[in-house]
């Protein structure tokens, strides 16, 4: 179970990360623009943070095995899509696709842990190590990217998640336990899981649209103020709901919020340091793409070595 969860959190991660030595070959053979570029990377990333909360909840109400195997199949699709595009647009709704796939898979993965592993010691390193295998994919992804785009082909950083998806496929479908039949109390929470998701959706879109048009630009406010608007109905919506996405308590639980804080703040920085960096390696600095993701191997050593240590830590 273990192997299985992490191994379909690491592929998650590292399309975080892959497609950014790739930049500059996919803007030279598809003929993309900047704003294009950062697309690639966006979309990706507002599909899984905008659905996870979704993701999470369709996993308890409809089966935590039904809904990773469908994520897999999602994102595993979705990346032969963008190893087979053409042209920018097509490659940007491949990777939104993957975002989708990916908001399936990480919170029925994480679930599949928690309730595999009982409470104590064997809970925290087996979330000790998932949180080792996520940190390490990211900066893991760039090398592999480099590797790839140097040597194959930058299509080859998607098409090479088509074999490992469906190993894991057909492993979800040996290994996990059918989907008990549940008992459905209340009704899907569908205007809270609305809200939420537009929301966050225009909330990071109006962060990308604020680079190109300005932070102060009425364009950009208006954007800021619907996400505002929507997140404040999804704050109304969940105080009166009898079954909430989110339940109060959640968001009264100090430590919890901390930890959401702290990761939102390290990978968003994390992740913004891999895009410019290696533009500036290859556009700049005058790397190869091989040589780009060698280079990552510093960074890649660091979290692996750290993460570790901190798994065993955490109990």
């Amino acid at each position: 179970m273990l192997t299985l969860v992490c191994a379909a959190d690491a592929m998650v991660g590292l399309d975080m990360a892959i497609v950014n030595v790739a930049l500059p070959s996919i803007q030279r053979d598809l003929g993309a623009g900047y704003g294009a570029l950062q697309w690639l990377i966006v979309a990706y990333g507002l599909l899984l943070g905008g659905f996870l909360l979704l993701g999470g909840r369709l996993a308890d109400r409809i089966g935590r095995r039904r809904v990773f195997v469908t994520g897999l199949t999602v994102f595993t699709a979705a990346s032969l899509l963008a190893g087979a595009a053409h042209t920018t647009g097509l490659l940007i709704a491949a990777r939104a696709a993957q975002g989708f796939g990916a908001a399936l898979i990480v919170p029925a993965g994480l679930s599949l842990l928690a309730v595999t592993f009982p409470e104590g010691r064997e809970r925290h390193r087996a979330l000790g190590v998932l949180g080792a295998v996520g940190g390490a994919s990211g900066s893991l992804g760039v090398v592999a990217s480099g590797l790839l785009t140097g040597g194959p082909g930058w299509r080859w950083a998607f098409l090479i998640n088509v074999p490992a998806g469906a190993l894991l496929i057909a492993s979800a479908l040996a290994f996990l336990l059918a989907d008990r039949a549940r008992v459905r109390t209340g009704r899907l929470d569908v205007g809270g899981a609305t809200t939420a998701t537009g929301g966050l959706l225009l909330f990071v879109y109006a962060l990308h649209h604020a680079t190109g048009h300005g932070a102060f630009a009425w364009s950009t406010l208006a954007l800021f103020a619907g996400a505002a608007g929507l997140l404040a109905a999804f704050v109304r919506i969940e105080a009166r709901s009898a079954d909430p996405l989110v339940p109060p308590a959640t968001v009264r639980n100090r430590s919890l919020v901390a930890a959401n804080a702290t990761g939102f703040l390290a990978f968003g920085a994390l992740l913004g340091f891999i895009f410019a960096g290696s533009l500036l390696m290859q556009q700049a600095l005058g790397y190869s793409p091989l040589t780009t993701g060698l280079a990552w191997l510093a960074t890649t050593v660091t979290i692996v070595g750290v993460a570790m240590a901190g798994a065993r830590l955490v109990g």
